[in-house]
Order: structure tokens, then C-alpha cells, then sequence
């Protein structure tokens, strides 16, 4: 696989979010802020700063969970990260966040935990979402599909791969970015699969009062 495959990190870019020196201070959970403060599904920086929001969703990582979930943070972006990039100067004289690869904000991506208990877990990220040191995120080449990485990355041979590359609990970019890849077009049961199973996955997720989607419990819909 090793020697016929090209890897991960030649066909996308993985980065890691950044740090902002404080969550307790700049982070939230999304119910625990003004909604007019809020603002979801800005596709840039541009349009991020536009809205004069001070909230945008915050991918942070989190526990075992693959295909889609895990959004329940926002963060303090207001003003293209203002407070954040400052954070340290006027005491320590130099900042103590790390507000590095702030370009790939709010683009979409395919994002991992740094760090878990088992097999790491690949999900996706629609438009809007800042994200932190603790997940990393692939931006993903046009030639490479996503459903077809995220189908390859979620994978028991990819878990299997990647056991042999870092046996430890820590999945750093350096060993998910050296996955072989197959390029080509993905066959249609790739695409077909990864939809469905993206859509169980979110159904789930939205299912809790805690997400944002969520319209109403399921023990209320007709069957």
C-alpha cells in the first residue's frame, strides 16, 4: 500500500488550529451565548468579520465519533480574532495564544482528534468553523473526493495502517498525512455510502437537545 499509494499530505493540507492561551475565557458552549452575538455558516474570514458577530462555531476535537457530530463549542472571533491574538501581551509581554493556519477558517473539512482512547475517528465539517490544537483538519486537493478520503480514512484498513504507524494514543498529522491514497474517481458505492452514512450519523447527533439542528425528540416522531 505503501509503495503503490501517493500520501495523504501530498493530495491535501493538514493542519492544526489554533491555540487560544484561555478556553475557559474565549470558549463556550453554543447555548450559553446570545444567538444575535452568533453566527453560523460563514464560508470566510471575510464574511466571518462582516456579520460583527463575536460567536463562530468551534471545532475543538472531542470523544470517539465518526462521519459527523462533535459541534457543540463556539468562539470568540470577534473582530478577525482580536481579544484572542492579544491575549498575553499587556501581562507577559508577548501573546500566550497561537492563532496559526487562521486562513483555513471557515472552509470546510475533514477533521480527526489529536487525541483517543482507540481507533481515530475521521468526521466532516461543513462551512463556518474555526477550529483548535486539539483537532486537526485536512483541506482537501480538488482531485481528491471527499467522501472517498473520509470512506478510506474511517476504514479498517486505514485503522490497521495506522496502528502499525503510532501505536500511542496520539494521531499526529504527520501520521495520518502519510495514509496511501489510490487517486482516481471514486466508484459511486463510495459516494453512495459515505452520504448515508454521514446522514445516520448527523440524524443521531441532531437528535440531542444540545445540537443546534435539533427540532424534536425522536421518541415523538411517528414511526
Amino acid at each position: 500500500s505503501f509503495t503503490i499509494g501517493r500520501p495523504l499530505s501530498d493530495v491535501a493540507e493538514l493542519r492544526e488550529g489554533m491555540s487560544t492561551g484561555d478556553n475557559d475565557t474565549f470558549m463556550r458552549a453554543w447555548w450559553e451565548v446570545s444567538a444575535g452575538r452568533s453566527a453560523f455558516g460563514c464560508g470566510d474570514l471575510g464574511r466571518a468579520e462582516a456579520t460583527g458577530a463575536r460567536w463562530f462555531p468551534f471545532n475543538k476535537g472531542g470523544a470517539f465519533r465518526k462521519w459527523y457530530g462533535n459541534q457543540e463549542y463556539v468562539v470568540n472571533w470577534e473582530n478577525g480574532g482580536e481579544t484572542i491574538r492579544s491575549y498575553g501581551i499587556a501581562d507577559f509581554g508577548r501573546a500566550r495564544s497561537r492563532a496559526q493556519n487562521t486562513r483555513y477558517f471557515f472552509e470546510p473539512s475533514i477533521s480527526w482528534s489529536k487525541i483517543s482512547s482507540g481507533d481515530p475517528s475521521f468526521r466532516s465539517y461543513p462551512e463556518g468553523f474555526t477550529f483548535g490544537s486539539a483537532a486537526k483538519a485536512i483541506y482537501l486537493d480538488p482531485q481528491v473526493h471527499t467522501a472517498y478520503l473520509l470512506c478510506v480514512c474511517n476504514s479498517s484498513l486505514a485503522q490497521s495502517l495506522l496502528a502499525a504507524k503510532s501505536p500511542t494514543l496520539s494521531f499526529l498529522a504527520d501520521d495520518i498525512g502519510s495514509l496511501p491514497m489510490i487517486l482516481g474517481t471514486p466508484d459511486q458505492s463510495f459516494i453512495a455510502t459515505e452520504e448515508k452514512l454521514t446522514a445516520v450519523s448527523k440524524s443521531d447527533w441532531d437528535s440531542s437537545e444540545t445540537a443546534w439542528d435539533f427540532e424534536r425528540n425522536p421518541l415523538l416522531l411517528r414511526t
